[in-house]
């Protein structure tokens, strides 16, 4: 009797760890078919065309009782000098094959900033990327094999992270941007996350 409740508990635990809660939203923009409509509404999503090819972030999952898969990133490095670094780095895929990931990544020096619940330094601005002093990224087995850097540009219409307590952030971040690798380009890229630790 006692080896079948434990089998029992056993395959609940299992069955919990297998129901997974998406927390991603897409709804599809009329007036350009094949991407999101950009929105500031916690919808964990990245859009935009590689070359004219559907390119989106992964689909941010959680477990009952397991972590959150994420589908965006983001570090900040401080500095010494009178601008921080800040890396994003989008985890996706191309034409809805999800088999195939790639990601898609910017780098880019911002003004200093105390910590990430000052992440609002970015709010509202627009920023040139150089491939100098920032740039983008994109890799996938058939995007960019040679790594290269593009320029272009990015508006964050919402950037903000707030402190809840000691250690524990929420916010969010969502925005617009361009990048031109010279031979490829991403055009109409769109974003909205929520932020948390």
């Amino acid at each position: 009797m006692q080896n079948l409740k434990l089998s029992y508990f056993l395959f609940f635990l299992l069955a919990l760890s297998a129901c997974t809660k998406n927390e991603t939203r897409y709804y599809a923009d009329s007036q350009t078919p094949g991407v999101a409509v950009f929105s500031d509404k916690n919808f964990n999503l990245l859009t935009c065309f590689v070359n004219g090819r559907q390119w989106r972030t992964i689909d941010r999952t959680q477990g009952i009782i397991g972590p959150v898969h994420y589908e965006v990133d983001i570090e900040k490095l401080s500095t010494t000098g009178p601008l921080d670094t800040i890396g994003i780095k989008w985890n996706g895929y191309l034409n809805g094959n999800r088999e195939n990931t790639s990601y898609i990544i910017l780098v880019m020096q911002i003004p200093k900033i105390i910590g990430y619940s000052n992440l609002k330094a970015i709010d509202g601005k627009r920023f040139l990327i150089d491939t100098v002093n920032s740039y983008f990224l994109i890799n996938g087995s058939d995007i960019n094999p040679l790594h290269q850097k593009a320029s272009g540009s990015i508006y964050f219409h919402r950037a903000s992270l707030d402190s809840l307590s000691p250690g524990i952030y929420t916010g969010k971040i969502a925005g617009l941007f361009e990048a031109n690798f010279g031979n490829f380009k991403i055009t109409n890229g769109r974003f909205d996350h929520f932020l948390d630790n």
